[in-house]
């Protein structure tokens, strides 16, 4: 019995089962949305949505130029020497951040084009590719914070920032799907993701501090 008590004390132990906890939400989350979309907007929507999720995979793609894991490994290699991680945050941040905007005006301006792109001349969802020009930004720091909080070695909060991320992905899905049927089947997967951006800033919070 001490072998078994010994083992779940371990911080391996409680972080896999926090891990876990976070996957399974995601399923059930992942559920109850794809039934909603299927019920209030239907195969059509499905359809619809599905195309958008993979123009927002290549989108953020671009817009993080594959910082991503580079920021882990940099975060994690200079976190004691101050100066040099934020020379390194500083350099990739700003980088980013130039990308993520030349994009986001391209989303902007390209609005009707890529709607007849991704869509189909028979929807008229522009308005939807405005709002990610908009939500860009706060989309790509969102995932800038939490490669940076898991550089830190801060996994706890990376998997309660997911966990919460998922509980107002759900909430937002749910809410948007059912007052706007398929314009909030497209908005929710849009703007979930930088509303969690919040989230992520105030799990930093200290750090944040820092980095600035």
């Amino acid at each position: 019995m001490s072998f078994i008590k010994e083992i779940l004390s371990k911080p391996l132990f409680k972080a896999t089962s926090l891990n876990a906890i976070s996957i399974l939400i995601k399923i059930f989350v992942g559920f109850i949305t794809s039934k909603f979309i299927a019920v209030f907007v239907g195969p059509s929507g499905m359809a619809l949505v599905g195309n958008l999720r993979n123009f927002l995979t290549t989108t953020e793609a671009f817009a993080t130029l594959g910082f991503e894991n580079g920021v882990v490994k940099y975060v994690a290699e200079h976190k004691s020497d101050d100066n040099q991680l934020k020379k390194t945050l500083s350099t990739i941040f700003i980088t980013v951040l130039f990308t993520c905007l030349l994009i986001s005006l391209g989303l902007f301006f390209f609005s009707e084009y890529l709607n007849i792109s991704i869509f189909g001349n028979q929807y008229q969802y522009a308005f939807v590719f405005k709002s990610l020009a908009v939500a860009l930004p706060f989309y790509i720091g969102n995932i800038f914070l939490i490669a940076t909080i898991n550089g830190f070695g801060a996994y706890k909060k990376v998997i309660y920032v997911n966990i919460i991320g998922s509980l107002i992905g759900l909430i937002a899905s749910v809410l948007l799907i059912w007052k706007l049927n398929t314009e909030g089947a497209l908005l929710s997967i849009i703007l979930t993701p930088s509303v969690l951006f919040l989230v992520s800033f105030f799990s930093i919070n200290k750090e944040i501090i820092f980095l600035f």
